[in-house]
């Protein structure tokens, strides 16, 4: 009897062939193999079942986090056994910040699950970016036999898997398939491929994707033939093993997309090749991206020594909305090939060509499988077309998905059409294409999606994040189209340039810019960029960017491209280039990662992007080559190089003077120093875990990197930067920090993983990520460690830097990558020497505490103003409730991101990151108000500490936690104009004494007694603002040790925080991701009224969408 779902298939071969092998599983790709029979299957696929049934019976879709293997493939069915729709996920990367790991947050959200399978290779990885969400990991491969009642009966209808589109940005779409669609599209498979119970199948394609899915896993369950499985990466990496297990199982049965065969061509090597048996394949189907005759024909003729028939090479068309498979060429009959007039084609005909000059090769992608109808449609008059007649394909049946996700409109609009039968629904591809002698010839898209390399890419998300990588581009004036070469397709960039901008372009840089974030965010390259004038991308008559006239015109030469006006050969600022001149500009060239022709005196730090934090940076490189100390807050934005060199030359004639000056104002550090306000509330919070609260930074390291002096210049940052010699021990109920000897301020290991199979590799990286968030010791050392990734000098490595956050800040970190860089590069060059530098944040804690004690009592006044002492009961006692609350609950809200324009415009209007802070503040005041009804919005606020105190230098050059915070005031005005709210707002900010530096002072630092306990009593901000700005953008990704990511774990801030009575409730969150300005909300639950949060991020939007408005009347 034919039964109705994979479950069922799979309980049925457990029965009939128990011991028989289901999946086989190659490790290495290469011959470390595992394998599982239907049996063990079936009982691990239930105790998976059994575990979600009895721990979370009331979830309805479960995320798959597992790395292609057995353990997928077991969850896979559990979920299918548990009657649980399956959302399969990429895991997350050890890769901080990456762009998988972005995606898979928003399709978690997108999702709306609370639960997410899991295998224990993979769990820290998922909890660290699933943390703050409401999703529950399960472990599967160590769950145990559960006692549940019979799981329940699934249906045909039942959903059996949301498979998401491969989206480039922004939310993905998630196709909801059936466990009928899904059995209709594997029996259409079944009779096209002829697969029965004695075929043998290899397969890399990612389990992730609707091939390697259900082409791969799912057809092998469902026919029952064994399948090999190998992780894409390991045929990436080596194309040969693909064919070796093709050839070492004697499998019958394989394919991928057509880059693939390309990369077998490209990347094997002849003796390889000999070795080969390829005789025995006799379906190499292809799929996924348009099949191009030339890859078909390169890959028979290469291969056809290994006995490979070029017969067997058998062309498809699908698309997951169909679940899989459309339509396939007949087995055995091999690829088949119709030049067809390329006139015509442009005309909207499939014609034979007479003349080969004048023609276009097309692959025919077959029939349509059992139980699909095709219909090629014009679009636009939604008729039936005639046998040649180009138009969109439309396609009906029970393989047909059920629509997307939660995506009501989109779904009607794509699944939901008529014609032909009145009752029948049909499907619209999106894809142009024809029918000729009853076969179907895909001929371009209607909706423009780029598939390069196998990977779908839509141009809008390509337009959008390259309009704003570069300020001289214009907006929303970007057209990406891409271009057949006969073995690929080409992606080609047309970007307008502004008018403004034009006398001053350099293309060099703006390139840069844009291969750049094509590379970071895409992981993709463009074929050609043209830059041009001013509308000159062609439009449709609604203003949008004709993408098809684009390619016309890029074809056609029709586009007069706008040249590069830097002189490279003859640099304007060359002629009169003294050395110091000559040091500056490589320097800053250095830091910018363009060439020095590129730079000319006249432009400003502003101008080249050189933000707060890059200027700490450029400082440190400018030290290192003039060797003399700077201080970063010289290096002002409105700075032309041509005077930052004269302040340089400056600097440098009176540098005995300033040393002279320094050394007379040291001061004695030999005892105990003070501790900051913040080091003060986390040490007396004396939680168990103080040792775990560390800031992580991941580096890239070059190929063949010295080990030796990487070690060499990691031990020296201790003998460079003090704060990191500190050690902390608890005397008597009070918390103290003193220097220590020097010698155990960093521990270094190197973790070898040269020769390991890769899942030791795994295990490896696991331990490093572990290794680095533990094994620091306050009282003892070290407070830094560093662990050394070493994948052999022929590969890059990546280097793990974590320091405990009490002696540590981001701009610290910033300083340590420079530093480390810096040292690593004069030890290459025998250049390098010993440092021996001036201690500078233990002389700084000394002037912070007396300053503490000078200010005087009009400041308490202040803060009691500012607080509200009459409200100090009320706060006292809910200070008191809070802390004997077993746990505060953090939630955080998906962000809500501005448009590009909108984005644009706050960064012209407000130019410096003070002035964007100061408007993100007003907006929350405004909001708070206006939905709580409270008379005002009392704010906590960060300051980056790096001031000076009395005539001191500020520490800008040292390593050290020199953050505080302190509360603002905004009252509620009667005045509903956002601008307005933005004055009272940098009113209240600048009438606030020394930049609120006193506020913990008073709090924490001052030595009477009598301040600090009436400070205690003051009330606490619910609110509190964080603007990271471009901080991240400080570690730059084209340095010797270029940024992959960082991560500081703000856990153990927050329950130090609510132990002293610092907590807030609730935290607006304001980052920058891919050109946009992106608005979260951090809260308590339980301190909140859950619908608030999501009230307030929306009209936060409103707040910001309106002050732009007011500011453009202006």
């Amino acid at each position: 009897m034919k039964k109705s779902t994979i479950a069922d298939k799979v309980a049925q071969y457990a029965i009939e062939k128990s011991d028989d092998t289901a999946i086989i599983f190659l490790r290495d790709g290469e011959t470390d193999a595992v394998s599982i029979t239907y049996v063990e299957l079936d009982r691990r696929a239930k105790i998976i079942a059994a575990s979600i049934r009895t721990k979370m019976p009331e979830v309805e879709r479960a995320l798959l986090l597992h790395p292609p293997g057995l353990e997928f493939v077991a969850a896979l069915c559990g979920c299918f056994y548990a009657g649980v729709a399956a959302i399969p996920c990429y895991p997350p990367t050890v890769k901080l910040n990456s762009r998988a790991n972005d995606r898979l947050l928003r399709l978690a959200d997108d999702a709306r699950t609370n639960l997410a399978l899991v295998d224990t290779s993979n769990v820290a990885k998922a909890l660290a970016y699933l943390s703050k969400t409401p999703i529950r990991l399960m472990e599967t491969n160590i769950l145990k036999e559960e006692t549940a009642s019979d799981l329940p009966v699934v249906e045909g209808s039942d959903t059996a898997i949301i498979q998401y589109t491969s989206g480039s940005t922004g939310v993905p779409k998630g196709v909801v398939v059936s466990h009928a669609n899904l059995m209709a599209n594997l029996d259409s498979i079944q009779q096209a491929f002829e697969l029965n119970e004695n075929s043998c199948v290899v397969s890399w394609l990612p389990p992730y994707h609707d091939m390697g899915l259900m082409g791969g896993i799912l057809s092998a369950l469902s026919t029952g033939y064994v399948l090999i499985m190998m992780e894409a990466r390991h045929f990436l990496q080596k194309p040969v093993r693909w064919l070796q297990a093709i050839d070492r199982y004697d499998a019958d049965t394989s394919g991928a997309p057509g880059f693939a065969y390309d990369l077998c061509v490209d990347k094997i090597a002849p003796h390889d090749i000999a070795g080969l048996n390829l005789s025995r394949w006799t379906l190499a189907f292809c799929g996924a991206e348009t099949v191009r005759a030339n890859s078909m024909q390169r890959f028979s003729e290469t291969f056809a020594v290994t006995g490979f028939s070029k017969n067997a090479l058998f062309p498809t068309y699908g698309l997951a909305e169909i679940t899989l498979m459309a339509s396939a060429q007949k087995k055995g009959k091999g690829a088949h090939v119709v030049a067809f007039d390329s006139n015509a084609l442009e005309r909207g005909y499939g014609e034979p060509a007479c003349d080969p000059a004048k023609s276009r090769d097309l692959t025919s992608c077959g029939k349509v499988g059992e139980g699909t109808s095709l219909y090629i449609v014009d679009p636009k008059h939604k008729t039936i077309c005639e046998e040649g007649c180009i138009g969109e394909i439309w396609l009906s049946g029970a393989s047909v998905a059920q629509g997307y996700w939660e995506k009501d409109q989109l779904s009607h609009d794509v699944f939901d059409n008529y014609i032909g039968k009145p009752q029948e629904k049909w499907l619209r591809t999106g894809d142009l294409g024809f029918l000729w002698q009853g076969e179907l010839f895909v001929s371009g898209r209607l909706k423009d999606l780029l598939i390069i390399r196998g990977k779908n890419f839509y141009p809008g998300d390509l337009e959008e994040v390259i309009g704003c990588c570069h300020p001289a581009l214009a907006l929303n004036a970007c057209a990406a189209f891409s271009l057949e070469s006969g073995r690929e397709e080409k992606l080609i960039l047309a970007v307008e340039v502004r008018r403004d901008a034009r006398l001053k372009l350099d293309v060099a840089r703006i390139m840069q810019s844009i291969r750049g974030a094509l590379s970071e965010i895409f992981e993709l390259s463009a074929h050609d960029i043209l830059f041009l004038r001013p509308n000159s991308l062609p439009r449709t008559t609604s203003g949008k960017i004709s993408r098809t006239m684009c390619r016309e015109e890029y074809l056609q030469h029709k586009w007069s491209l706008i040249q590069d006006v830097t002189d490279q050969k003859k640099p304007a600022h060359s002629v009169d280039k003294d050395a110091l001149t000559s040091q500056v500009f490589e320097c800053v060239a250095r830091l910018l990662g363009v060439a020095e022709y590129t730079l000319d005196q006249t432009q400003t730090l502003g101008d080249l992007g050189i933000d707060s934090l890059k200027r700490v940076e450029l400082s440190l490189i400018l030290e290192g080559v003039l060797k003399f100390p700077l201080n970063p807050e010289m290096f002002d934005a409105t700075l032309n190089l041509g005077q930052m060199v004269a302040q340089l030359r400056d600097i440098q004639a009176h540098r005995k003077e300033a040393i002279e000056t320094t050394a007379k104002s040291s001061v004695d550090i030999s005892g105990p120093l003070p501790l900051t306000a913040l080091q003060h509330a986390f040490l007396n919070a004396n939680l168990e875990e103080a040792d775990q609260f560390v800031e992580v930074i991941y580096l890239r390291t070059p190929r063949g990197v010295d080990v030796k002096a990487l070690q060499r210049v990691l031990n020296d940052l201790e003998r460079r930067f003090d704060g990191l010699r500190l050690r902390f021990r608890c005397d008597q109920g009070q918390w103290r920090q003193a220097y220590s000897a020097q010698g155990n301020a960093l521990s270094f290991e190197r973790l070898d993983v040269l020769g390991l199979t890769p899942e030791e590799i795994r295990e490896k990286r696991i331990e490093m990520v572990s290794g680095l968030k533990s094994g620091l010791d306050l009282a003892n050392g070290p407070l830094a460690k560093a662990v050394f990734f070493d994948r052999g000098v022929f590969e890059t490595g990546i280097l793990g830097l974590s320091v405990h956050h009490l002696v540590v800040d981001v701009v610290s970190m910033s300083v340590l990558v420079t530093t480390l860089e810096q040292s690593y590069g004069y030890v290459l060059a025998g250049t390098y020497e010993t440092p021996v530098s001036e201690p500078v944040f233990g002389p700084w804690l000394i002037q912070m505490a007396a300053y503490a004690d000078k200010i005087k009592k009009d400041e308490l006044f202040y803060w009691q103003k500012v607080c509200g002492h009459a409200r100090e009961a009320l706060c006292v006692e809910n200070r008191d409730d809070q802390q004997k609350s077993a746990s505060r609950r953090w939630k955080t809200t998906v962000p809500e991101s501005l448009s590009l324009e909108e984005t644009r415009l706050i960064f012209t209007h407000y130019p410096e990151a003070s002035q964007r802070h100061d408007i993100f503040v007003a907006a929350l005041a405004f909001v708070w108000c206006v939905l709580t009804k409270e008379d005002h919005a009392l704010i906590a606020l960060e300051h980056h500490g790096r001031r000076s105190f009395d005539d001191a230098s500020a520490p800008w050059a040292g390593v050290g936690w020199f953050v505080y915070r302190y509360p603002v005031r905004i009252s509620a005005i009667n005045n509903h104009m956002a601008s307005a709210w933005v004055l009272a707002t940098q009113d209240a900010i600048e009438n606030t004494p020394h930049h609120g530096v006193g506020y913990g002072l008073l709090a924490r630092v001052n030595s009477d007694e009598t301040i600090r306990n009436a400070m205690d009593k003051l009330c606490r901000p619910r609110l509190k603002v964080t603007y990271r700005g471009n901080v991240d953008d400080g570690f730059r990704k084209g340095a010797k040790f270029s940024y992959i990511g960082r991560e500081g774990d703000s856990t153990l801030y927050l329950k130090a925080m609510e132990k002293v009575g610092e907590h807030y409730d609730l935290e607006l969150q304001v980052s920058q991701n891919k050109g946009h300005l992106e608005l979260a909300i951090q809260y308590v639950s339980d301190a909140l009224d859950e619908g608030l949060p999501n009230k307030m991020r929306e009209q936060l939007v409103n707040f910001l969408s309106t002050l732009l408005r007011e500011v453009a009347e202006e």
